[in-house]
C-alpha cells in the first residue's frame, strides 16, 4: 500500500501546486488572463500537458485540448463513434431513472442496432451479452460493450 501511495505520489508531483509551481498562475490572484487563453493556445501544448494525458485516458478525456486531439485522432482512424458511444454510456449513467429506459434504446438504435446511425464494432460475445441485458434496461447494460472500446 505504502509503496502505490509513493508511486502515486511521484507521477503526480509535478501537476501538484504544493510542490511544483504552476503553469499558469491564479488568475483570481495574479489578473493573469493566461488561464483563460490557454484552450485557444492549442498550438503550444506544453510537454508537461501531454506528458499527463499518458497517465490515463481520463486525464485525457478530462483536459480540453488533450480530448480534441484525441477526438481528432479518432476521426483520422476512422472510430470517432467509439467515443461518442462511451460519451453515451458514461452519460447513461448520471441521468435520473426516469429517463434510463428511453436513453438505453436509443443508445441501442444509434450505434449497436440493426439500422444504427452511428455504428461501432464490438465483438459478438459483448453484442450478444448487451443484447441480452436490454431485457431489463438499466445504466449499465452497456458497461460490457463499452469496456471493450476503452
Amino acid at each position: 500500500m505504502l509503496s502505490q501511495l509513493i508511486g502515486y505520489f511521484e507521477q503526480y508531483v509535478e501537476y501538484d501546486p504544493m510542490f511544483t509551481q504552476p503553469e499558469y498562475s491564479n488568475p483570481w490572484i495574479s489578473d493573469s488572463p493566461d488561464l483563460w487563453e490557454q484552450d485557444r493556445l492549442a498550438k503550444d501544448i506544453s510537454v508537461r500537458r501531454v506528458k499527463r494525458w499518458a497517465f490515463s485516458l481520463q486525464e485525457l478525456l478530462q483536459d480540453p485540448i488533450g480530448r480534441e486531439q484525441f477526438v481528432r485522432f479518432l476521426d483520422k482512424e476512422f472510430s470517432g463513434e467509439n467515443l461518442k458511444f462511451w460519451d453515451a454510456v458514461q452519460m447513461l449513467k448520471t441521468l435520473p431513472q426516469r429517463s434510463v429506459e428511453t436513453t438505453v434504446n436509443e443508445i441501442w438504435n444509434e450505434f449497436l442496432g440493426a439500422d444504427a446511425s452511428c455504428p461501432i464494432n464490438v465483438d459478438s460475445h459483448s453484442y450478444e451479452i448487451t443484447k441480452k441485458n436490454l431485457d431489463k434496461a438499466d445504466r449499465w447494460c452497456f458497461d460490457v460493450a463499452a469496456v471493450i472500446l476503452k
